[in-house]
C-alpha cells in the first residue's frame, strides 16, 4: 500500500518541484561554503559610507584624492559620507576628533534617504596622528565612524 498523499494539489507540488531540480532553478548545496552568498546583503535601517580626501570635484561631486594616511602639510581633509536611510528633513553632524579630543561639530542637512555630504577641517600643521569622524543623528545616535591618519 502507497501511503502518499494522492490528492491533485499533491500531485501538481510534486511534478513541479521535479521540473524545477530538473530545470536547475532548486539546488541543494554540496557544502557550506557553497552556500555563503557572493554580494553582501543589504543592509537596512541608518547607516552611513565614508571617504576621506583632499577635495571635492564640484562638477561630479566625487572625491579626490581620496586616502586615509595624509602628510601634515596637507591644506585639507574631506570627510565625504553618502547617508542612507533617513528621511528628510532630517540632519546629520560630522563630529571631528583628534587623538580622542573633539575638535569640531559640523550639522548637515539631509535632502534624500540617499544622500551625499561633506565637511572638511583645514590647517592640520601641528595636528599629527589619529583622527576619526563620527556621524550622528538628530538624536546624538553614532550611524558610523571612520579613521584616517596625519603622518
Amino acid at each position: 500500500m502507497d501511503a502518499r498523499p494522492s490528492t491533485p494539489s499533491y500531485r501538481l507540488l510534486t511534478s513541479a518541484l521535479v521540473v524545477l531540480i530538473a530545470a536547475g532553478a532548486v539546488a541543494f548545496p554540496a557544502s557550506a561554503q557553497e552556500t555563503e552568498p557572493t554580494e553582501p546583503a543589504a543592509r537596512e535601517g541608518q547607516w552611513v559610507d565614508f571617504i576621506f580626501g583632499t577635495g571635492i570635484d564640484p562638477e561630479s561631486r566625487e572625491v579626490i584624492g581620496a586616502d586615509e594616511t595624509f602628510a601634515p602639510e596637507i591644506e585639507m581633509v574631506y570627510c565625504f559620507t553618502r547617508v542612507h536611510g533617513m528621511r528628510p528633513p532630517a540632519s546629520v553632524t560630522h563630529v571631528w576628533y583628534h587623538e580622542g579630543r573633539t575638535i569640531s561639530r559640523v550639522d548637515l542637512n539631509i535632502g534624500s534617504e540617499n544622500w551625499r555630504t561633506w565637511s572638511y577641517k583645514s590647517r592640520f600643521d601641528g595636528w599629527s596622528g589619529a583622527w576619526e569622524v563620527k556621524v550622528l543623528n538628530e538624536d546624538g545616535m553614532v550611524l558610523g565612524s571612520a579613521t584616517f591618519t596625519v603622518q
